[in-house]
């Protein structure tokens, strides 16, 4: 309010002493007016923040971000609101404009995609495709051939993040930049309309890592890499020293260091108010990483120091601590605020955050369920997208929603959609509807056309379409159709699994034999070492569940977890009752009871730093599988057990 009355006034005096003067000069003197408001405004921050690296550059490079986000938001929510009641010719629209792009291709010539004038041609003349599909072509593209796929030159080479299978990978041009650019803007503009707007221009938590170890050259000198990895190379606002975290700080590779450094420079900030991360998981990891080292940050807080144990070049470390000046009221307050315990510590300690900007939806719901029972209570999470590496394929347009059911409007500028009914997932020539003739409350997987010469492309994303706004599909994520235990055909998705989960959580939590379920994967029996097959069992195969429990109360833990595999048990009898699901199985013997395997806590993440060390998958990406099928990642949660 206090900005809009300087402002106001500021350029209403400029302009009333300009009135009687020439136009022009009116025009100049209502410009200074505006300008002088604007310095003013931004010294204003400057002051308020009270930080010696709050430099005025630093203000009004905050400030003209913002305003750019916001007039770039609302065109193209404008544009987006003069669509939405002709999905069929956008959509038309986009796959003539690929199809044009990359007609000439030696690609586009081989399926004659040029002469394609409708998108029943198109269906007609092309199949439905997975990335063996493409594997050779790509290949050949990174060795550096031209015109394979498409037209445009490659920016980058994206791989996939690889926790659910062996990573795919996906050029990546200008063009793709160019049709998501208008959905990211649209989503920053409703984060920072969720803020204040006097906390808007402080300085913002980014959990951002260095993944670029995992960037490599292909033969033709392109980049080929995670997409956050290149992302961070190509993008320098992270350089503009706009976070709470310094610029160096983005430097470091080893991602337990790392973390310590983004929440020790994130705790000396008390007026923080936002915290941007990928996913929701990266925020919760922080707050354990808090909760578990407190003492030693709120040391280094006090004595302006850096943990000499962190894996932190010296070039670094230097110039890290330059910036780490005592601090011993802050460490103070937050000693006092720790020693109390953790819940609700996210406002405790920050008592103007208002906003975690992350993904918190489909398999992430375990994370931000922690979140809001646990560290941040109220503090709103806004999922901005669902994405993948080969496009945005939605946006939350309702920040204001909160929870787990959030929706997202399907991204129509960004590739060509397809949706495949699941009953014809099986067929070797799969048929498919388009986007406006999809239904209510049904799921389908998602195939892609895309600007980077995927066509017809299943990304193995399934979704269900909730509702509809004008004649736009609502979507939400459902699972990955590899994410299936499925040892007779049963097919039991991630999903289930999550419902089975929350299902335990809240049943045996009421009981009171722990706070709550941290987190869970799940294998196939064949996968474990049969030493420890229930006895009886014999050699019929059965699901496993690993939990990770906080506040185990429960003093005999084959007996709780006795417990808990026949309620899995049940739950999974009762909700996978279709034509030989999981009680098909059961009854007919096929598959003998599930099974819960307790491990010792910290054990989720002690195997995600396990999956960062010996992968090729980027800490800002990687999402823990919620059924895995990797023999190393079995046997790492099998000796993590409790005996």
């Amino acid at each position: 309010m206090k900005t809009k009355l300087i402002f106001g006034s500021l350029s209403a005096a400029f302009v009333l002493l300009a009135s009687s003067s020439h136009p022009a000069l009116c025009i100049v003197t209502y410009l200074i007016g505006f300008s002088a408001a604007v310095v003013l405004t931004i010294l204003l921050r400057v002051a308020i923040f009270k930080e010696p690296t709050f430099t005025f550059s630093v203000g009004l490079f905050h400030y003209c971000l913002n305003k750019a986000i916001q007039i770039a938001g609302r065109y193209h929510a404008w544009r987006q609101r003069r669509d939405i009641n002709r999905l069929k010719i956008v959509q038309n629209g986009v796959l003539l404009r690929i199809l044009k792009l990359n007609g000439k291709t030696e690609y586009g010539l081989k399926y004659k995609l040029s002469h394609v004038k409708t998108r029943e041609d198109f269906v007609k003349a092309h199949p439905v495709t997975k990335y063996a599909h493409y594997a050779n072509l790509v290949q050949r593209m990174t060795e550096g051939a031209t015109n394979v796929l498409t037209k445009e030159e490659v920016l980058y080479y994206g791989a996939t993040s690889g926790t659910t299978g062996k990573p795919s990978i996906v050029p990546q041009v200008k063009t793709m930049f160019w049709t998501q650019g208008q959905y990211v803007f649209m989503c920053l503009r409703h984060a920072l309309n969720l803020l204040p707007s006097r906390l808007r221009y402080g300085r913002t938590m980014n959990l951002l890592y260095n993944p670029t170890r995992l960037l490599t050259k292909t033969p033709s000198g392109v980049y080929l890499g995670p997409v956050s990895a290149f992302q961070r190379l190509s993008y320098s606002i992270w350089r503009r020293d706009v976070y709470t975290t310094p610029p160096m700080g983005f430097e470091i590779a080893d991602s337990t260091a790392a973390q310590y450094v983004h929440t020790l420079f994130g705790l000396r900030h008390r007026d923080l108010a936002r915290i941007d991360a990928l996913f929701a998981s990266l925020v919760y990891f922080m707050f354990r990483t808090m909760e578990q080292n407190w003492r030693e940050m709120v040391h280094d807080i006090r004595e302006g120091t850096l943990n000499r144990e962190l894996k932190i070049p010296v070039e670094i470390r230097t110039e890290l601590e330059k910036r780490l000046n005592p601090m011993p009221a802050r460490a103070d307050e937050l000693e006092k605020e720790f020693s109390q315990g953790f819940d609700n510590i996210g406002v405790r300690i920050w008592p103007k955050l208002t906003l975690i900007n992350s993904i918190a939806s489909g398999s992430f719901q375990q994370y931000s369920a922690i979140l809001r029972e646990k560290y941040t209570k109220a503090v709103k999470i806004y999922t901005p997208w669902y994405a993948s590496t080969e496009g945005i394929l939605g946006y939350n347009e309702w920040p204001e929603k909160d929870g787990d059911d959030v929706g997202f409007l399907l991204a129509v500028k960004s590739v060509f959609f397809e949706f495949m009914p699941l009953e014809n997932s099986d067929d070797t020539e799969p048929a498919t509807v388009f986007a406006e003739q999809v239904e209510k409350g049904k799921e389908y997987e998602l195939i892609l056309t895309n600007f980077g010469g995927l066509y017809r492309y299943r990304i193995g994303d399934v979704v269900r379409v909730v509702d509809f706004h004008g004649q736009f599909p609502v979507i939400q994520y459902v699972h990955r159709s590899s994410q299936q235990l499925n040892i007779r055909g049963e097919k039991t998705s991630e999903d289930v699994l999550l419902a089975a989960v929350a299902h335990l959580n809240n049943l045996f939590s009421a009981q009171h034999h722990f706070s709550r379920i941290i987190d869970f994967t799940s294998c196939e029996s064949v996968l474990l070492n049969l030493k420890i097959t229930p006895a009886g069992q014999g050699m019929t195969p059965f699901y496993v569940l690993f939990l990770e429990l906080q506040g185990l109360i429960e003093e005999d833990r084959e007996k709780l977890e006795t417990q808990l595999g026949a309620e899995l048990d049940r739950f999974l009898m009762k909700s996978q009752c279709k034509r030989y699901g999981y009680k098909y199985q059961r009854d007919k013997e096929g598959l003998a009871p599930a099974r819960v395997l307790l491990v010792v806590p910290g054990s989720f993440q002690r195997l995600r730093e396990f999956m960062i060390n010996t992968s090729s998958t980027s800490p800002s990406q990687l999402k823990i599988p919620r059924v895995l099928f990797k023999q190393p990642l079995v046997d790492f949660l099998r000796n993590a057990i409790v005996v």
